[in-house]
């Protein structure tokens, strides 16, 4: 009886290996059962986006801040040259600034004396303050002479303006085209 199994488990084995051998001979190149179907490989077109870089620019505006200095604007008036005294030894000298600016600042002025042998005089500093007016003087005892009244330094300001103005900024962006492509493919009858 054991030897009865033992024919029957060989018998069954060799009906399994047949059936095997059967479907590997019938699968196709894919290693799939085709069942008498006829495969062929065929290329196919088909469609995908691929993605690429694109230089972008674009115009930015800004503001550009310019300055430069400038003396405030003034006038030197009344300059005048007159003796006093008595009997009459005093030459005096005077002028008058006035700040014609929208800004104060300090003026510097010589004023003073030219005598036959020498200058007599003073560098005085006024701070005058925005269309106001300062007068400088200076007096000494000579018998003869001239006057002088002569600003030495202007105060400045600085004076700024906008420009508008435009600066190209470019950046690399991502973009996608669609791309037509061809594959292999198997297909069956």
């Amino acid at each position: 009886m054991e030897t009865d199994k033992k024919v029957l488990i060989l018998a069954s084995g060799l009906v399994v290996l047949m059936f095997l051998a059967i479907i590997f001979a019938k699968a196709g190149p894919s290693g799939l059962l085709t069942l008498d179907s006829k495969c062929k490989l065929v290329e196919e077109n088909y469609q995908t986006l691929e993605p690429y870089t694109e230089e972008q620019c674009v115009s930015v505006p800004y503001t550009e801040k310019n300055c430069e200095t400038k003396n405030l604007s003034f006038s030197k008036l009344n300059q005048q040259c007159y003796w006093t005294g008595s009997p009459f030894d005093t030459l005096n000298s005077e002028c008058m600034i006035i700040n014609l600016d929208n800004q104060g600042g300090n003026f510097k002025v010589g004023v003073g004396i030219n005598t036959k042998d020498t200058k007599l005089g003073q560098e005085e500093v006024a701070y005058i303050y925005p269309q106001q007016s300062f007068t400088f003087r200076f007096s000494a005892k000579t018998e003869m002479g001239s006057c002088y009244c002569n600003e030495i330094s202007i105060p400045t300001k600085e004076v700024c303006s906008d420009t508008f103005k435009t600066r190209k900024e470019c950046y690399n962006t991502t973009r996608y085209s669609e791309v037509t492509k061809t594959r292999t493919v198997e297909k069956c009858d």
